[in-house]
């Protein structure tokens, strides 16, 4: 599954610019940008693109929000069963497994909302990825 966190740092050659940097939780914090952000349309049509070459069968699909946008703290430890499920034929492919057995471990991870009334359903990545990794360690 995809990592929750969005993380970014200065880019070097102009500090008011941010560039993808490796996970630092000191680098937190959200962007600021609001709905009508010509920068967030920017990102999020970026982040679509790159989306769709590593899974073209999504090209032009409807997405659930969390797949493309971030958290405010970029630390988030849940994703949403829609943005899990989507991922599962990249996910069994990498691991040489069908992508029935990647929904079946999804299904298995997706916690309800708490007192059944509070909150979303949500897939903890953690909690997915650690299951992965013992179930289906890959090739």
């Amino acid at each position: 599954m995809l990592s929750p966190s969005a993380i970014v740092g200065t880019d070097p050659s102009d500090p008011a610019r941010t560039v993808p940097a490796p996970y630092d939780a000191a680098n937190s914090g959200g962007s600021n940008l609001a709905p009508a952000s010509k920068a967030l349309a920017e990102r999020l049509a970026a982040d679509r693109k790159a989306l769709e070459l590593a899974q073209p069968e999504l090209h032009g699909r409807a997405l659930p929000a969390d797949m493309l946008t971030t958290s405010a703290s970029g630390l988030d430890p849940d994703i949403s069963p829609a943005d899990a499920a989507l991922q599962g034929s990249r996910v069994a492919l990498a691991r040489g497994v069908t992508a029935e057995q990647i929904r079946a471990l999804v299904q298995q991870h997706i916690d309800k909302r708490s007192l059944g009334v509070f909150g979303e359903a949500r897939v903890n990545v953690l909690g997915l990825n650690l299951a992965l990794q013992r179930t289906y360690p890959g090739r």
